[in-house]
């Protein structure tokens, strides 16, 4: 068991070294494969089903929690991390790969965020999507995913409830959303 962890921190270290990427970055490049993986066993096994009304609910559930879980990454890769094993002692192989640098954060409260790309789906967007519209902030982002818990929005307008979006700041970020 010991000589497997290891290769596996001696794999790590590696892998981290080639992509200079840190512990975080690795741990959720592994989540992605393991869920791509997942994924396509899925496929093969259950095949091309027709979903009908309530798988479909489901999914959409299932779809929020990964969307909460990945927002939550964000805070957990704002720390550093500094090449130890789990019970502390300093690995060499896998400090080549990290970093001690302080990693720019993906929600910055100064810095001028750019405009989406595409139309954001208010009713299925994640923070961070949310956050890249014109005006909005974390803590709007924050209101607007609860907000939308209790009651769908059913048009773009509807985003005028939410206390500190007006008219004013509707008309910048129109173009940019939609609703399902």
């Amino acid at each position: 068991l010991k000589n497997i962890q290891m290769n596996l921190d001696r794999i790590n270290g590696k892998l981290q070294e080639k992509f200079s990427i840190n512990k975080y970055e690795l741990s959720f490049a592994y989540l992605i494969f393991i869920g791509m993986f997942a994924a396509f066993v899925m496929q093969q096994v259950i095949g091309n089903i027709n979903q009908n009304e309530s798988e479909t609910a489901e999914f959409e559930e299932v779809a929020e929690v990964i969307y909460q879980k990945l927002d939550s990454l964000e805070k957990a890769d704002q720390s550093t991390y500094l090449g130890t094993d789990v019970a502390g002692n300093v690995n060499p192989q896998l400090a080549k790969g990290d970093t001690i640098i302080k990693k720019e954060s993906d929600f910055p409260s100064a810095k001028k965020k750019g405009t989406p790309n595409g139309l954001i789906n208010l009713n299925k967007a994640t923070k961070f999507e949310l956050m890249r519209l014109p005006g909005i902030g974390e803590k709007t982002a924050d209101v607007i995913i609860e907000y939308r818990k209790t009651k769908p929005f059913t048009k773009i307008e509807d985003i005028m409830n939410i206390k500190g979006i007006g008219p004013k700041k509707f008309e910048k970020m129109k173009e940019f959303v939609k609703v399902d």
